[in-house]
């Protein structure tokens, strides 16, 4: 797929893109979408070029999101303001933002982040294989319990984290 997928303002109650497997010098993008209670994008491999990005927020029904092959998103990746979402899975995500060495990541613009914030269900959170984010990581206002993230190697400039979970790995 070449461009943007952009979903906002719908009455869907599940998204799914079975065969999507690329999108490239574009983005997907699901907001306020108010029945929505699903998002399976269970093919897609990467997101690539310098505008792309993935950011799913203010579905207030949301309950799952489900992205198993998404291994590379060369952007940012951007949960947030779901009250009811308690599951996000992204177990083969090893990298957000550009294939660099580390010694090559710059400070300036945070557009190559993760973040997730203000999901007031979400309680444990685990990407088994992310090893690199180019940018900062968010993980603020969330309900936590659990915070895993055990092959990273690699942080941008920071990560900033308010939680009450009781075990972070």
């Amino acid at each position: 797929w070449q461009g943007n997928i952009e979903i906002e303002g719908t009455s869907a109650s599940a998204i799914s893109f079975s065969n999507l497997e690329h999108v490239t010098g574009g983005h997907i993008r699901v907001v306020s979408n108010p029945l929505l209670t699903s998002i399976d994008l269970p093919s897609i491999v990467s997101l690539a070029g310098p505008e792309s990005y993935v950011r799913l927020q203010s579905n207030t029904q949301l309950e799952t999101i489900n992205v198993p092959d998404l291994e590379t998103v060369e952007g940012y990746l951007n949960v947030r303001q779901h009250d009811f979402l308690t599951s996000v899975d992204f177990p083969s995500l090893i990298r957000i933002g550009p294939d660099i060495p580390v010694e090559e990541i710059q400070t300036g613009p945070d557009l190559d982040y993760l973040q997730l914030y203000l999901n007031s269900a979400l309680t444990p959170v685990t990407f088994p294989n992310l090893a690199s984010v180019g940018g900062n990581i968010y993980l603020r206002q969330n309900a936590f319990e659990t915070i895993s993230f055990p092959a990273l190697t690699i942080v941008g400039p920071g990560l900033h984290m308010d939680t009450t979970a009781s075990q972070v790995d």
